[in-house]
């Protein structure tokens, strides 16, 4: 009897020590958090920069429609 339960928990040991060991579902998971974090910068650059962008972007097209053709 002990030696049936030593051997499935043996087994049992093994094949959680080789669902630790798989990393297929790592590298998925690293690029899913690189595009969050991402997204995040993007959206706050934009919240926090985009009256500067818009006032630049002004400052650009009036320099142009002012310059003599």
């Amino acid at each position: 009897m002990f030696d049936k339960v030593n051997c499935a928990c043996v087994r049992l040991m093994s094949r959680l020590g080789s669902l630790l060991r798989q990393d297929r579902g790592q590298t998925m998971v690293e690029y899913g958090l690189i595009v969050g974090l991402v997204a995040l910068g993007s959206v706050l650059a934009i919240t926090f920069l985009g009256g500067r962008i818009s006032e630049a972007m002004n400052n650009i097209g009036n320099a142009i429609n002012v310059a003599p053709r």
